[in-house]
């Protein structure tokens, strides 16, 4: 029988979403295009386990896939805090690690664009993890969601206005935010946010932005890419240029939160998290 939407069924699976895509990826040359894809998922595995995660990514994951040039996967809903924090700080670090180590596939330095979701995701059975380019790619409202952050013009153009020891910059769906920061529960402040509304296909939608290691124009404009007006005194550099010049111009809607903690905040070089 044709399910025609008029009937009650159970939600799916209540899974914490997390999907990461390589700046620039079709710019290089493409011998370099599988390994940096295998670099991926490798960098992912040693974040994880920076982040006392290491159970999570070996015998937790839900439809994981390798993109080409990301990676996307599901997870329990109760680790979400952990992948905000300290998970994006863990990716950080392992990115800067291996950049100053020069053990990224081309030579030039990688750099992931991260959005962070949750909610109710289809799978019809466990995945074979043996095999993330065939496991079942899950499917719902949150998973589109996700994928269209990572993708929108803010996140990059976030990305791109940030100096290059920034390896990342990340997108949180408004539930994912309402459950993991302003809940408490990841441990992070509200203000190492900034809360804006994003073109997306379709329309726009409500994101929040987090920068792990801010470097470069965004100290001087802010964390929004192209800033949204001059950041406190005690927040910005005595030298350099007027604030918003040096990076893509976007126009953001919303109320964008700052910090000093936002400068150099995660910057903590080969630390191991503990197991959370």
């Amino acid at each position: 029988m044709n399910d025609d939407g008029t009937t009650a069924t159970e939600l799916p699976p209540y899974l914490a979403l997390i999907a990461v895509d390589v700046e620039g990826f079709s710019n290089r040359r493409g011998r370099f295009h599988g390994p940096l894809s295998q670099a991926v998922t490798e960098v992912l595995a040693a974040a994880f386990h920076r982040a006392g995660l290491g159970i999570a990514w070996s015998s937790g994951q839900e439809f994981p896939r390798r993109t080409g040039d990301g990676y996307v996967v599901g997870f329990r809903s109760g680790i979400l805090p952990k992948l905000v924090n300290p998970l994006l700080h863990a990716l950080q670090d392992e990115l800067a690690e291996r950049d100053r180590e020069h053990r990224i596939p081309g030579g030039t330095p990688m750099r992931l664009r991260v959005s962070i979701g949750v909610g109710p995701v289809s799978s019809d059975d466990r995945t074979d993890l043996s095999d993330p380019g065939q496991a079942d790619d899950g499917s719902g409202h949150d998973r589109v969601e996700l994928h269209r952050l990572l993708d929108c013009a803010a996140l990059r153009e976030l990305l791109a206005n940030n100096g290059p020891r920034t390896y990342v910059v990340a997108a949180l769906t408004e539930r994912a935010y309402l459950d993991a920061v302003r809940s408490g529960y990841s441990g992070d402040g509200e203000d190492y946010y900034a809360g804006v509304d994003v073109a997306i296909k379709g329309g726009t939608t409500r994101a929040y932005l987090r920068v792990p290691h801010q470097t470069g124009p965004a100290l001087r404009s802010g964390i929004g890419p192209g800033g949204t007006g001059p950041a406190p005194a005690g927040d910005r550099p005595d030298a350099g240029p007027p604030s918003g010049s040096g990076g893509p111009q976007v126009e953001f809607r919303g109320e964008v939160h700052r910090s000093p903690q936002h400068f150099g905040h995660g910057d903590i070089t080969g630390t191991r998290y503990g197991d959370r």
